[in-house]
This record gives C-alpha cells, sequence and structure tokens, in this order.
C-alpha cells in the first residue's frame, strides 16, 4: 500500500508495522532475533509487527537492525534555518 497522507494513524501504523514485518522475514531474522539484536522486547516487536503503538527509541532500534534507519532522512530533510527565520518564530514579551 502506498501512504499519500492522508490515511489515519492506525492505518499508517499497520502499513509499517506490515513493512517492518515483511522486511525482517526476507532477511530471514526471526522475531527473537530482532529482539535480541536490537535490544527490543519480543512482546514489543510482536506489538508493532502489528500496527500498534510502540515507543519511538524502539522503532529506532528495530530500523537500526534492518539497515533502513538512514531513510529517515527522506521523511524530514535537515532544514538550514536563515537568522531571520528564527526571529519571525520567535515571540517577544
Amino acid at each position: 500500500m502506498t501512504i499519500y497522507g492522508n490515511e489515519n494513524n492506525e492505518t499508517i501504523m499497520m502499513e509499517l508495522g506490515q513493512r517492518i514485518r515483511d522486511t525482517r522475514i526476507r532477511m530471514q531474522i526471526t522475531q527473537a532475533g530482532m529482539a535480541e539484536q536490537s535490544g527490543v522486547a519480543i512482546r514489543t516487536i510482536v506489538r508493532m509487527e502489528k500496527g500498534e503503538s510502540v515507543y519511538l527509541d524502539s522503532m529506532l532500534n528495530v530500523l537500526r537492525v534492518l539497515g533502513v534507519l538512514e531513510n529517515l532522512n527522506l521523511l524530514l530533510q535537515e532544514q538550514e534555518l536563515a537568522p531571520h527565520s528564527f526571529a519571525a518564530t520567535y515571540v517577544r514579551f
């Protein structure tokens, strides 16, 4: 499924969980192996793959093991803020 951005959070989490599961299986890593390599409890791996809510640091650990953590650069690119940009967003009292 392609994520377009208008889906609700539950749908997106389920899709991310499925992608994590598919990638893990393609890499021939068991859930227990993923838990051991990532330092994340196996119960959390199961929840993540079901699309349930998990801590962000757990997700990052799993993405690191899967070798896709650097893809986050595609989601949110680093922004260079000019000095005047910061001043415009700063509220003075």
